[in-house]
């Protein structure tokens, strides 16, 4: 009887860390309503979200958010959040040594996608009950609503130093828009309102294809330094050694070239599509899109300018 030889496949993951949002999510949306009078909690923890505070001239809505935060220990998901194996808040997280920073953050436990949107949605649903037992008409809360945002948004001129009624007095308008590839005469560009530009990255190789890189690089210097095959051995094999310790120097160098200098190298890039787009701006400036062409260049001017003065002071 012949055997079909089907070969062998072996594949490793790396196990990246993460964060249980959804329990967290689900936590709060239980901690939201208030709990049963024959509960045993303490006074503290049995105030209410929202409370409404009518005067004479002003009505205020009460948001007491810490009241809500001092009930997440008495919920029942919460347990779920204490450290443990597949357990805890965070995931496969190194714990950072004493005096270093660590920061995770971007990544949501694998599978648990469709409970993190079904505890927001349901989040939200009991906020809203919350608001609905305030017996507070909907007229009134909508009151608070459109009177906030002018307010709001006047403050942050005067912060700014603009005026914010010259962006409320502007009529707004909505158009259907379809994402299509740029026209090839000036007719058939002449209905587009904007333009959207995509960058492809590509990274050859993953950390252990670099490590060997590094330790190549490593060893040629020695090299050139005249140590001995056998200094320069034990020394790639320190730094093998390190690479499998999440907290080591090594690790924390790989960690750095793949979060921060990465980034570092997209802001880069950014700024010089931001340059480039200003440049293309400043031979349409005898056009009748004149006024808006230099709100373009100058607004990319004051950005990059703020991004070098951070550079020059380190902050980059």
């Amino acid at each position: 009887m012949a055997h079909q030889s089907a070969g062998a496949s072996l594949e490793v993951r790396r196990t990246e860390p993460s964060v249980d949002l959804a329990t967290v999510v689900e936590c709060l949306a239980d901690a939201v309503p208030l709990p049963a009078e024959e509960s045993n909690l303490l006074a503290r923890q049995r105030r209410q979200l929202f409370s409404w505070q009518a005067s004479g001239n002003r009505d205020v809505l009460v948001i007491d958010t810490r009241a809500v935060i001092s009930r997440l220990t008495t919920t029942r998901a919460f347990n779920r959040l204490k450290p443990g194996t597949h357990a805890g808040f965070l995931r496969d997280a190194p714990t950072p040594r004493r005096r270093v920073a660590g920061r995770i953050g971007g990544r949501i436990v694998e599978g648990t996608g469709g409970q993190l949107h079904k505890e927001v949605a349901r989040l939200a649903r009991l906020v809203d009950a919350e608001l609905q037992l305030l017996g507070v008409p909907d007229s009134t809360l909508a009151s608070l609503a459109s009177t906030a945002p002018k307010q709001v948004l006047h403050d942050i001129g005067q912060r700014v130093d603009c005026n914010a009624e010259d962006a409320l007095a502007g009529q707004t308008r909505l158009h259907r828009t379809l994402l299509e590839p740029v026209a090839e005469t000036q007719q058939g560009r002449r209905a587009e309102v904007a333009r959207t530009m995509t960058a492809v990255e590509e990274i050859i190789g993953d950390r252990a294809d670099h490590l060997e890189h590094m330790l190549s690089a490593v060893s040629e210097l020695l090299r050139a330094d005249h140590h001995s095959e056998r200094d320069i051995a034990m020394a790639l094999a320190t730094l093998r050694q390190q690479m499998e310790m999440p907290d080591s120097q090594v690790s924390r160098f790989f960690d750095f070239l793949e979060d921060e200098a990465l980034a570092r190298v997209r802001l880069h890039v950014t700024y010089r599509l931001m340059d480039a787009i200003a440049e293309s701006a400043g031979n349409r400036l005898e056009t009748v899109h004149a006024h808006d062409m230099r709100v373009l260049i100058g607004y990319v001017r004051r950005a990059q300018g703020l991004f070098e003065a951070l550079g020059d002071r380190g902050w980059r």
